[in-house]
C-alpha cells in the first residue's frame, strides 16, 4: 500500500537499522561451526594417532622394518632409532657425569638459594644499588630534551649550535629552564649527570653478569634432571619421537598412495579412508559456511543499499507532501529475517548432512570418486566449492550414481538451489 513520503523515511530509517544489526551479528550466528570444527579436529587427530599406532606399535626391529612398506616412510632406514638410541645413550650418560663433577652443580644450593644463596645476595646487593642509580639517573632524564644536549654537548665548546638556527633557540630555552630548575650551570649538571651515567651503566652490566651466572646454575641442574629423564626412559622417548616423525609424514603423504601401500590390511585402510574422509569433511564445511557466510552479507547489502536509495531519495525537501507508491514502499514489507531463516535453515540441513557422515569405508581408491557425492548422495549441489568445481570441470559427462558409489539400486535426486540474492 502506499504511504507518505515522511512514513517511508521513519520506517525505513528504522529498518536500515535493523538491517545493519543483523549483518553485524553475522558472524554469531554460525558459532555451531567453530565447536563443530573442535569436534572433528580431535576425531581427525584420534584417527591419525590410530594410524600411527597401527603402523609404528612398538620399539623393536619387526615394527620398524615393516614402516616404508605400508606407509613409504623411509627416514628409519637413513636414521635407524636403534642406533640413534645407543648414541643417545652414551651421550646422555656422559652429559650428567659431566655435569656431577661441575663444581656450580656441586654447590647448587650454595649458589642459588632463594634464602641464602651467594648469587642470589651478591645480584640483590648489585640491584639494589642499581635502583639507587636508576632513580639518580631519572631526575635528569625526565627532563625534557635533557638527553639532547647532554648528546648535542650543549654549553661545551663542542656545541655546534648557531644563533641563527631554529635549534639553538630550543636548546638555549631548554638549557635555561633546566639551569633555573637545579639551581646550577648546564656544565655544571652535565658535570654531575656523567659520572652518575657511567656508575649506572656499570652496575647495569654488573647485574646482568650476576643473574647470568644465576642462569647458568640453574639451566645445568634443570638440564641434568632433563636428561636423567630422557635416559631412564630413553626406549620410550625414541619411540614417541620416532611415531611423531611418521605421524607427520602420514598427514601429509597422497592418501590413495598410502591405501595402497597398504596391501589389502583392512584395518590400515579402514583408518586411512576415514582419516581422509575427515580431512575433506573439515574442508567442505570450513567452505560451506565460508560461501554462507558471503551470501548472507552481499544478500543484506544488497538490501540496505537499495532501501537506502530510496530513503535517500524521499527525504529530499521536493518529496516532502509527496505519497509512496506502493510498488516503491513495497521493500519495507520485506522482510530479510524471514528470508534468512529459510535460507539458513535449508543450509543447516545441508550442514549437517556432510557433518553426519560416517561411511568412510564406501570410498574406493579404484574409482573415479568424489568425497562430497559420497557424502551427500549426490543431493546437495556443491559447485561453490574448490574441489567440487574442479572435479565437474575435468569431467564434463559426469553424473552421479549411487549404485556407482553405494554399489545399489539408483534413486532420484535433485540439487538444491542455494542462492540468497533475490530481494526485490
Amino acid at each position: 500500500m502506499s504511504i507518505s513520503a515522511r512514513q517511508f523515511v521513519s520506517q525505513g530509517q528504522q529498518r536500515l537499522l535493523e538491517v545493519q544489526s543483523m549483518l553485524s551479528g553475522l558472524g554469531n550466528t554460525f558459532e555451531k561451526h567453530g565447536q563443530t570444527l573442535v569436534e572433528l579436529q580431535n576425531i581427525y587427530n584420534q584417527t591419525l594417532d590410530e594410524l600411527v599406532q597401527i603402523n609404528l606399535p612398538n620399539l623393536s626391529q619387526e615394527a620398524f622394518s615393516q614402516v616404508r612398506q605400508y606407509t613409504g616412510y623411509g627416514q628409519f632406514d637413513v636414521k635407524n632409532p636403534f642406533i640413534t638410541m645407543n648414541e643417545e645413550h652414551t651421550r646422555l650418560t656422559q652429559l650428567i657425569s659431566d655435569i656431577d663433577l661441575d663444581e656450580r652443580y656441586l654447590r647448587q644450593d650454595e649458589l642459588v638459594n632463594p634464602i641464602s644463596g651467594e648469587l642470589i645476595l651478591k645480584a640483590d646487593s648489585i640491584r639494589q644499588n642499581f635502583n639507587l642509580l636508576r632513580d639518580s639517573l631519572q631526575r635528569y632524564e625526565s627532563e625534557p630534551r635533557f638527553l639532547h644536549l647532554i648528546q648535542s654537548a650543549y654549553d661545551t665548546p663542542d656545541y655546534t649550535g648557531r644563533m641563527w638556527q631554529l635549534d639553538y633557540y630550543r636548546d638555549w630555552r631548554t638549557g635555561s629552564s633546566i639551569s633555573k630548575k637545579f639551581g646550577k650551570h648546564f656544565y655544571e649538571i652535565r658535570s654531575d649527570y656523567l659520572p652518575l651515567k657511567q656508575a649506572h651503566d656499570h652496575t647495569y652490566n654488573e647485574l646482568a653478569e650476576a643473574e647470568k651466572e644465576i642462569n647458568d646454575v640453574k639451566n645445568l641442574v634443570n638440564l641434568r634432571g632433563q636428561s636423567l629423564y630422557r635416559l631412564n626412559n630413553l626406549p620410550q622417548v625414541i619411540l614417541q619421537e620416532s611415531q611423531a616423525a611418521l605421524r607427520q609424514h602420514l598427514q601429509y603423504v597422497d592418501k590413495e598412495q598410502l591405501f595402497s601401500w597398504a596391501q589389502g590390511d583392512h584395518a590400515r585402510e579402514a583408518l586411512i579412508k576415514k582419516l581422509d574422509g575427515v580431512e575433506k569433511k573439515l574442508n567442505y564445511l570450513k567452505e560451506m559456511v565460508a560461501y554462507q557466510q558471503q551470501q548472507e552479507q552481499t544478500a543484506l547489502q544488497e538490501y540496505i543499499y537499495k532501501l537506502n536509495k530510496k530513503v535517500v531519495k524521499f527525504q529530499r525537501p521536493k518529496y516532502y507532501h509527496y505519497t509512496v507508491s506502493s510498488r516503491d514502499a513495497a521493500i519495507l514489507y520485506i522482510d530479510p529475517k524471514e528470508k534468512l531463516f529459510h535460507k539458513r535453515n535449508k543450509f543447516w540441513k545441508s550442514y549437517d548432512v556432510v557433518f553426519d557422515f560416517d561411511d568412510y569405508d564406501y570410498y574406493d581408491y579404484q574409482k573415479d570418486m568424489l568425497w562430497w557425492d559420497l557424502m551427500t548422495d549426490g543431493e546437495i549441489d556443491g559447485n561453490y566449492i574448490n574441489e567440487v568445481n574442479h572435479f565437474y570441470s575435468n569431467h564434463p559427462g559426469y553424473s552421479y550414481r549411487h549404485d556407482y558409489y553405494y554399489e545399489t539400486h539408483s534413486y532420484h535426486h535433485h540439487h538444491h538451489d542455494n542462492d540468497l540474492t533475490d530481494f526485490s
